[in-house]
């Protein structure tokens, strides 16, 4: 019976058992420092064994020469007492019952200050009876009290042989649950001294510490419970309580804690390494350090001429092994642009898991591809370098390009989309004058389409109107290319040249390139507004440019028709496919303009836009868009183009002024 109980005790599930013990707990509000009281008990405990050791095996036992603490402990004796006579002179089986009621009476206490309150009511009596056990031979007064606790009648050659072997497997599993108890204080003061939703693993044993607590506590009671079947024995060792079951639990337990303490051990350990990497990154005073530091020492022992580096910039350039031919050669690009004038060196640091296969080909193959002029890390994996570059400065599988000064303070987090549109990273942004990007119309069609083709380039230094359009939908384009065609023979009066230019891939990339151009201005307007709004109301303004730039943001994800009108490299107007196409058809015959040498097409064009808009039955949704992995790094406010309210950022930027409507059914 007794054997049943100990089982269906142990083996419940644990849910099932948390539940149970929990409606005996109230808020702890008697607080004390247990770790005083954890001590005492674990003195008494040890020094018990040592005699348990002498008197049953004979071994030598050692004075004690440590001075006990004069401080108060802060606990009750009359709650100690309280303690063991709920334990005391139970029959085996009682265990969960009387682990039950003892945490009725500790209801208000700490749940390690449950464990240890126990195992000191325990040790009490425990430590008495063998303390007596030792001196009743040879103290006179330690005699007569013994004679009271039936030591002398007990503590015979006799009685030890009978049960000597139940003797010490009771003393190992007193060790076995004084180490389970060291281990939960332990948790606690972890627990205590870090943030548990940065230790997963302490957290999660912190939820189950109330568990091994319990796991703790009836193991007390069934050592209890086995030193009074010793003391009263009559002559029937079998009747003994088996204690293998506890042992096999505590015992789990214990190998448990240990394994949570070591990792968590392990974590804190990195995570203290890394705050000292922090702060030295927040104020470096030399790059070597830096280098050092970040776990580049490879890098400086094999290539780096440390000379170079302490009198010039550094890019640093962070990638997979996945980036293309293209995005080397924005990078690459820096070279021909004749503002760089300052001495720099690029360092590609790439950023893999070398445990996979292949990655050390793969690696070889794209360092190939790199210029001769670039240094090369061959291989970088120390984790706190990774931590610190995918946390501060925030990569993740897109390259980016931390510049550093010589002094290995950061000029910019990431200077690739500045570089992608051929602005200087080392030029300081003091003000909307000295901004890199234009503030007005009347470059932008340079910034966005003048690297797409050399005849653009011209037409747009002859000021012609240039219609830059896009889209898969093969009925619209057509219908878009002959409505166009048809107005330019309207505008010939006006001496007004009209062209057409299809943004597709036709080789060498032209797609990835526009879009990611488009991309790149949209992170440098944002970055820059960020700098130059610092500490100020960041709801920045919302140029024409600035509009464009996200509606055409939007029809990418939307895999729309889009369309875009300059007069030379100054920008005109933007919308959506269909709708443009209703403006251009307002230029059909009979056209009651007359068109003569001063016909304004750019005014006339808004004007039928807006008239557009206006008169649409079904109005269009406001917009949305997708930034990639580059969300994160917006941080000045981004309005939408259509309604001015704020857009707000969750998997992507959605305007949420009125909701959501999809822009293939919204013709902006």
């Amino acid at each position: 019976m007794a054997k049943s109980s100990v089982l269906s005790v142990l083996n419940m599930p644990k849910e099932l058992i948390m539940s149970q013990i929990f409606e005996t707990h109230a808020y702890a509000d008697i607080k004390f420092d247990v770790r005083p009281v954890f001590t005492v008990v674990k003195k008494i405990l040890n020094r018990a064994s040592d005699v348990v050791q002498h008197v049953v095996m004979g071994t030598k036992l050692e004075n004690m020469e440590e001075e006990p603490p004069t401080a108060s402990l802060g606990i009750s004796l009359c709650t100690l007492k309280h303690l063991y006579c709920e334990m005391a002179c139970k029959p085996p089986g009682e265990e969960s019952n009387t682990g039950k009621k003892i945490l009725e009476k500790l209801t208000k206490y700490s749940w390690d200050a449950k464990a240890v309150l126990t195992l000191a009511a325990f040790a009490l009596d425990y430590g008495d009876f063998w303390l007596l056990a030792h001196l009743h031979a040879s103290d006179k007064s330690s005699k007569w009290v013994g004679i009271l606790k039936g030591v002398p009648t007990i503590v015979t050659d006799t009685w030890l042989q009978k049960h000597k072997l139940a003797i010490i497997q009771l003393d190992q599993l007193i060790k076995s649950t004084l180490e389970a108890i060291d281990c939960i204080l332990v948790l606690e003061g972890l627990s205590d001294r870090y943030a548990e939703e940065d230790l997963q693993e302490l957290s999660e044993a912190m939820y189950y510490i109330p568990l091994d607590v319990y796991y703790a506590i009836i193991t007390v009671v069934a050592c209890t419970t086995q030193m009074c079947c010793l003391i009263n024995d009559e002559g029937k060792p079998e009747e003994l309580l088996s204690l293998s079951s506890f042992s096999s639990k505590i015992t789990a337990t214990v190998d448990s804690l240990n394994l949570v303490i070591k990792r968590t051990k392990e974590i804190i350990a990195k995570l203290e390494d890394y705050r000292k990497l922090v702060k030295i990154m927040n104020n470096p005073r030399k790059i070597t350090v830096v280098f050092n530091k970040m776990g580049f020492t490879s890098l400086i022992k094999q290539q780096v001429n440390l000379k170079e580096i302490e009198t010039e910039n550094v890019f640093l350039f962070f990638s997979d092994l996945d980036i293309s031919e293209n995005e080397i050669s924005i990078l690459n690009s820096i070279e021909d642009n004749k503002s760089m004038k300052d001495p720099y060196r690029i360092i590609w640091i790439p950023i893999v898991d070398w445990t996979v296969d292949q990655m050390q080909r793969k690696f070889e193959k794209l360092r190939s591809k790199m210029p001769s002029t670039w240094y090369r890390l061959p291989k970088f994996s120390y984790d706190l370098g990774i931590q610190y570059i995918k946390e501060k400065w925030e990569f993740k599988t897109r390259p980016i390009v931390v510049v550093m000064n010589s002094q290995g303070k950061v000029a910019h987090r990431d200077a690739y989309h500045m570089i992608a549109l051929g602005i200087n990273p080392l030029l300081p942004i003091t003000g909307v004058p000295e901004s890199p990007l234009p503030n007005g119309e009347d470059s932008v069609g340079l910034i966005l389409f003048g690297s797409l083709n050399i005849d653009t380039l011209t037409s747009m230094k002859q000021e012609k109107y240039i219609f830059f359009y896009g889209g898969k939908d093969t009925v619209w384009i057509k219908q878009f290319k002959e409505q166009v065609n048809a107005m330019s023979q309207i505008f010939k009066p006006a001496s007004i040249s009209i062209e057409l230019f299809y943004v597709e891939d036709k080789g060498e990339n032209t797609l990835w390139k526009f879009w990611n151009g488009i991309e790149s201005f949209f992170l440098c307007w944002n970055y820059i507004k960020n700098i130059l709004l610092s500490g100020k109301d960041k709801k920045t303004e919302s140029s024409t440019v600035m509009s464009t730039i996200l509606k055409l943001l939007s029809y990418k994800t939307e895999s729309t028709e889009w369309v875009v009108l300059c007069k030379g490299s100054k920008l005109v107007d933007s919308g959506h496919g269909t709708t443009i196409l209703k403006v251009l058809k307002k230029y059909d015959p009979p056209f009651t303009i007359s068109i003569t040498p001063t016909f304004d097409f750019a005014s006339s064009f808004l004007n039928y836009h807006r008239e557009i808009l206006e008169l649409q039955a079904e109005k269009p949704g406001c917009y949305h868009f997708d930034i990639a992995e580059d969300a994160g790094k917006i941080t000045a406010a981004v309005m939408c183009p259509f309604c001015w309210d704020r857009m707000k950022l969750s998997s992507r930027f959605n305007c949420c002024h009125s909701g959501y409507r999809s822009t293939k059914n919204a013709q902006h």
